[in-house]
This record gives C-alpha cells, structure tokens and sequence, in this order.
C-alpha cells in the first residue's frame, strides 16, 4: 500500500545480551521507532492525537528471527503498511544488515480511545496514507 520507508538504527551495548548479540526484544524497539519516524515523516503527530484522546497499540505481531545482529552493526529497518482498515493497520517490517535480512515481522496496529475502547483511525492520517 506504502513504499518502503528506511530507517538507520546504530546497536549499542544497552541493545545486546551478554554474548554480543541484539537482545530479541530489542528488534521490537528499533521496528517501533521506525513507524514513529515513518509517521513523523508524512507530517503526522502521534503527540496530537494522544491529546485528541486516541492512541495507537500493538495488537498482535508475528517475527521471525534470520540471523544475529551485533554491537556496534549499522542496521536499516524498512516499513511498509500493507493493509489498512477503519481502526487498524497492518505492517510489513524488515531488518537488514548488509543487504541481508536479520529479522522480519507482521504487525497489526490498533487505534483505541484512551479507555482502551476501539476507535476509528483519525481522518488526517487517513488521509496523509492515501
């Protein structure tokens, strides 16, 4: 639905285990600052609409694990929306090193009130993702 948004992430010590390697979860974190970045990029404010009283959660996620990323390795996350429905969004995101895939993942976004209560996606980013 989108083209591929690119995002550079540095691992640093705080992103690793004690064998070197990124911590699993950590891929998570670097996915989760590329959306934020890919939003910020279209003009969109993940702060506004937190004031305007919804927020944006993970709903579910799917990820598979390729290969190790280290400390100190230049990584690209790109993100791709793939799907969009009146209160979700599904994602695509891959993590490369060199040209090759460290991690991929499918996750759903939900929009939900600040009760937590489902809520439609705001119009304005609809907008900005046709």
């Amino acid at each position: 639905m989108t083209s591929p948004f690119e995002f550079p992430v540095t691992v640093y010590y705080e992103d690793t285990d004690c064998t070197g390697l990124v911590y699993h979860a950590k891929y998570l974190n670097f996915m989760e600052r590329a959306r934020s970045a890919w939003l910020a990029s279209l003009g969109f404010s993940l702060s506004k609409m937190h004031e305007a009283g919804k927020v944006i959660v993970v709903h579910s996620l799917q990820i598979n694990y390729c290969q190790p990323a280290k400390l100190h390795n230049q990584l690209i996350v790109k993100t791709e929306m793939v799907e969009m429905g009146k209160a979700s969004m599904l994602f695509k995101q891959e993590i490369y090193l060199d040209n090759k895939v460290v991690c991929v993942a499918n996750i759903k976004l939900a929009c939900v009130a600040t009760n937590s209560k489902p809520c439609a996606l705001p119009e304005l980013l609809k907008d900005l993702l046709k």
